[in-house]
């Protein structure tokens, strides 16, 4: 197994410390190990390293979860706009 691919800036553990610049934000060389609970470099590895990206499967699974309530969401905002637009076709017949 190739070690020198499993540094800890691609850890899953590892969340990089940024320096706050006038305009943008500048990446530190080190940051936080939440496996081993300290300061790391970013070009450091350990056995502990597990990788980052959540696998495809179970973003599909996570999306299509999520769609019933983005929809259910949707309709509120339809309900309350056609409330407001009836409202204002009110508004103006009185008027």
């Amino acid at each position: 197994m190739k070690q020198s691919n499993k540094r800890c800036w691609s850890c899953g553990s590892f969340r990089a410390y940024y320096t706050k610049g006038y305009c943008c934000l500048f990446k530190e060389k080190n940051g936080y190990c939440a496996r081993h609970e300290k300061i790391t470099e970013k070009s450091d590895s350990c056995d502990k390293w597990h990788c980052r990206r959540t696998p495809k499967e179970k973003r599909i699974r996570i999306a299509v979860n999520a769609i019933p309530e983005i929809y259910h969401k949707i309709a509120i905002i339809e309900q309350l706009l056609m409330e407001e637009s009836e409202l204002q076709k009110l508004r103006d017949e009185s008027d």
